[in-house]
């Protein structure tokens, strides 16, 4: 039977001598994106420091911020291409390392602008500051 412990906020297994941590995967760092066109990116990620088990997938979490609408995608690999963007749209990007313990920790959000082809941005994360190189503007 597994359960969450209380003490240490990690996946556990319940033995008769008391609980024995068995964690998740932990966050993939560095993510960082290109703007392909308008409406599609390329991020890409490093791989966690550790994924406490056999290595799987890893899922892609990307959500609208105008209306909230967020869409799941998987890769085998360490980036994904996602299209079908919104143009001059802000899209949070956050993506977790999966395992034969389960889905594990998730990234570091990143702030994600689509705009011109070819334009890049660069994330402030965690205070949320976006500075656009394109046209020099801060947000």
């Amino acid at each position: 039977m597994s359960v969450i412990c209380s003490s240490c906020c990690c996946l556990c297994h319940c033995v008769s001598c008391g609980t024995i941590p068995f964690p998740v995967p932990r966050a993939p760092t560095g993510l960082a994106y290109q703007n392909l066109s308008s409406t599609s990116i390329l991020v890409s990620w490093e791989e966690p420091s550790t994924f406490n088990g056999i290595p799987d997938d890893y899922i892609i979490s990307y959500t609208r911020v105008e209306d909230d609408t967020t869409v799941n995608a998987t890769s085998p690999v360490t980036n994904v291409n996602i299209t079908m963007l919104e143009k001059y749209e802000l899209y949070v990007v956050v993506v977790y390392a999966t395992s034969d313990k389960g889905p594990g920790e998730p990234s570091e959000p990143l702030m994600v602008f689509t705009d011109e082809d070819g334009k890049l941005h660069v994330v402030f994360v965690p205070a949320l500051v976006l500075l656009s190189l394109s046209n020099n503007v801060l947000f």
